[in-house]
């Protein structure tokens, strides 16, 4: 070896050593013995340079760095047309490896191991910053659709959650229908014990409307006391059992805020996707539920209805 090679390799901070094959009676490789090495493998192994030579490779390296040390290793190694490169983990050192090993001659092969604990973590490190900005996204996203009191999707982004319905409904020829659901005299809620305890009551009847709809069900804050509720897969039939057995849930629920005990009641308007535009649409639930205000409050107006 050229001695200003031999100088470099003996100096450089990744671990080399090179060995010698031993092979069995009937020509096939066993095991190996060190007949090169640098202070950096030492280090590795705890010893000096002149300890290793002559040692097998068995009997220096760790086994949660090395292969098995088969026969069947040390023939990839040797017919392989590249260098072979692995990584492992030294469970007692909490550190982390990155070896290659490639045939330098018919009987000697050369490994070198590399130190990449720093490397590994710095990626570690990386990876949860870039979860921990994923995730600050999100929640940027959904602070940014959602409506903070009840937790239902904001007015624009309910209306383009119904866009995507209505493509899908128009594409796969499926049943669609809304509901606009408003809350009866809202206001004197309001008026009478404050507006602190009108959005206790809007949180509440949310966690109510989120029990008594289906998962697939989207749920929008509309206006201040309406909500946009989107029915995806069912006609006018199966949307007005939905949509009635909410608003019979809600006139029936208690709502105990503080030292109040408060009842409720909707009026809900539904309408059934036929074609129209998403305007057209919302427009029609809109009006089926002003008729149902008109008739008296506290029930369920579809198409079917009027």
């Amino acid at each position: 070896m050229d001695r200003v090679y031999k100088k470099i390799i003996m100096h450089m901070p990744i671990a080399y050593a090179k060995y010698k094959m031993i092979y069995d009676e009937e020509g096939q490789p066993y095991d190996s013995i060190i007949i090169d090495s640098n202070a950096a493998y030492a280090k590795l192994l705890h010893t000096k340079p002149e300890a290793l030579t002559g040692k097998s490779f068995a009997e220096t390296m760790q086994r949660s760095i090395r292969h098995s040390g088969s026969a069947n290793d040390y023939e990839k190694i040797m017919a392989s047309q590249g260098p072979l490169r692995f990584t492992r983990h030294h469970d007692e050192q909490n550190k982390h490896y990155q070896v290659t090993a490639f045939s330098d001659s018919e009987n000697t092969f050369v490994t070198l191991i590399e130190d990449i604990s720093e490397h590994i973590i710095n990626t570690l490190k990386l990876i949860d910053a870039n979860t921990s900005l994923i995730e600050n996204n999100r929640k940027l996203y959904k602070d940014s659709v959602t409506d903070s009191l009840t937790r239902f999707y904001n007015h624009s982004y309910i209306r383009q959650v119904l866009r995507e319905e209505i493509d899908l409904a128009d594409y796969k020829n499926l049943a669609l229908s809304i509901a606009m659901i408003d809350i009866d005299h809202f206001k004197k809620i309001n008026d009478s014990y404050g507006h602190q305890t009108g959005d206790h009551v809007l949180s509440m009847l949310s966690d109510l409307i989120r029990t008594h709809t289906r998962r697939s069900d989207h749920i929008g804050r509309y206006g201040g006391e309406e909500f946009l509720l989107i029915l995806p897969n069912s006609d006018s039939f199966q949307a007005t059992l939905i949509v009635d057995r909410l608003r019979s849930a809600i006139e029936n629920h208690r709502f105990d805020i503080d030292d109040n005990h408060l009842s409720l009641t909707v009026s809900c308007g539904i309408a059934t996707y036929c074609g129209q535009a998403l305007h057209q649409f919302i427009d029609e639930a809109d009006k089926h539920l002003y008729t149902a205000k008109r008739m008296g409050r506290n029930q369920c107006i579809c198409d079917r209805s009027v």
